[in-house]
C-alpha cells in the first residue's frame, strides 16, 4: 500500500509537469511556476517517509520483542516465548531464542 502512495505521488507530480508544459517544452515555462513540481515533490517525499517509517517499524517490532525476550532469559524467566515473524531471517532468530528457552526450562 504504502509503495502505492509512492507511485501515485510521482505520477501526479509528472501529470501536473506534463500539464503545465514543463517537460514538453523545457525552453518555455508556463505561467504556473515550479508550483506543480514542488507539490509532486511534496507528495513523494512525504510517501517515501511514510513507507520508510513503516518499513521501519515493521522490522524494528520483531528485534525489540526478541531484545527482551533474551533480557528475560537472562534474568531466568525461562517460560518466555516469541511468536513466528514475518520475515524468514527473524523467524528463525525467533525459533532459535525459543529453542534457547525449552532447553534452559
Amino acid at each position: 500500500m504504502a509503495v502505492a502512495l509512492l507511485v501515485l505521488a510521482v505520477v501526479i507530480g509528472l501529470l501536473q509537469l506534463l500539464s503545465d508544459g514543463h517537460l514538453a517544452d523545457s525552453g518555455r515555462r508556463s505561467s504556473g511556476g515550479p508550483a506543480p513540481l514542488l507539490i509532486g515533490l511534496a507528495a513523494a517525499a512525504i510517501a517515501s517517509g511514510i513507507v520508510s517509517w513503516r518499513i521501519t517499524r515493521r522490522l524494528a517490532a520483531p528485534i525489540e520483542a526478541t531484545s527482551a525476550a533474551t533480557r528475560e532469559l537472562a534474568a531466568g524467566r525461562y517460560s518466555i516465548r516469541l511468536p513466528a515473524a514475518d520475515t524468514r531471517e527473524l523467524d528463525t532468530l525467533a525459533s532459535s531464542v525459543n529453542q534457547l528457552a525449552t532447553e534452559l526450562e
